[in-house]
């Protein structure tokens, strides 16, 4: 979907002053791609030996949930202002109805797509049954400090484009940052997984196979540091202040950082799953 998004601004869809052009993209493309994010999930959890089929719908309810939540109290507090902002009961309605009536469908079909078409998977090597014990490992291999390792270093990289895009996006300045807005994708993308990777390594090394939910943790560690960042710039870099633009800009800030969270979380899992089979698979280990 960012690609799709990215594809459109390049053609010249999109226009500085028309932002509902932007958000109505963003919400068709993510209801057309349900089918992707079934696919995905239900083929990913067979693969790893999951019994409890309907523990693939928390695919329908990890990101749409807050979000929508999110939105429901902004709205309520730009209606309580009086801002033109609060969107009116029926473009509510509109939304939820193309969420049900496009998302549940494509993401079910997306369910049986994964389910039948899924292929089997393969160890590189043989595996034992029964986990060997993790040994005890050093404060600083922690999943904490790799947390904060992981998530500086890319944001450190990203934060040169970082206030010009938070300056475009909240009106400071018209500036065309769809372009940033792809490399600083693309920046995070790549040094995350391969942060991801590198600790895992390290995790390897030390005889602790425990790292599933670190790598995701891990490469979607920039996200949280990034919504710091914007914290801050709130405070620094900006002059919005009372209830409803500080509600709104960190309602907004919150939801496309979690949006970024799981994004890269899911891109260095999946590149991190590639180096485990690879570098077991090179070794020929029994």
């Amino acid at each position: 979907m960012v690609f799709i998004v990215v594809i459109l601004a390049f053609v010249g869809v999109y226009h500085p002053y028309s932002r509902g052009t932007l958000f109505t993209s963003l919400l068709v493309g993510f209801a057309l791609t349900s089918v992707v994010a079934g696919y995905t999930s239900c083929s990913l959890y067979i693969q790893l030996e999951g019994s409890r089929l309907r523990d693939v719908l928390l695919t329908w309810f990890l990101f749409t949930s807050p979000v929508f939540a999110t939105h429901a109290v902004l709205n309520m507090i730009s209606a309580a202002s009086n801002a033109t902002s609060a969107l009116p009961f029926g473009t509510i309605a509109v939304i939820i109805l193309i969420w049900a009536l496009i998302t549940i469908p494509l993401l079910g079909l997306g369910y049986v797509f994964g389910k039948v078409l899924n292929p089997k998977f393969e160890t590189p090597c043989s595996t034992n049954k029964i986990p060997k014990p993790i040994p005890k490992i050093a404060w600083y291999r922690s999943t904490f400090f790799q947390f904060i390792g992981t998530g500086f270093l890319p944001l450190s990289a990203a934060s040169i484009v970082l206030p010009t895009i938070i300056q475009s996006i909240w009106g400071l300045k018209s500036l065309p940052v769809y372009g940033e807005l792809f490399i600083m994708f693309v920046i995070l993308a790549v040094i995350s997984a391969f942060l991801s990777i590198v600790c895992t390594y390290f995790q390897l090394c030390g005889e602790d196979h425990d790292w599933w939910w670190r790598s995701v943790i891990c490469g979607g560690s920039p996200a949280v540091f990034m919504f710091i960042y914007c914290c801050g710039y709130y405070f620094i870099g900006t002059d919005m202040s009372g209830l409803l633009q500080g509600s709104i800009y960190m309602g907004y800030t919150a939801c496309a950082c979690y949006a970024l969270f799981l994004m890269l979380g899911t891109l260095s899992f999946r590149s991190t799953l590639c180096f485990v089979r690879y570098i077991y698979s090179a070794s020929k280990c029994d």
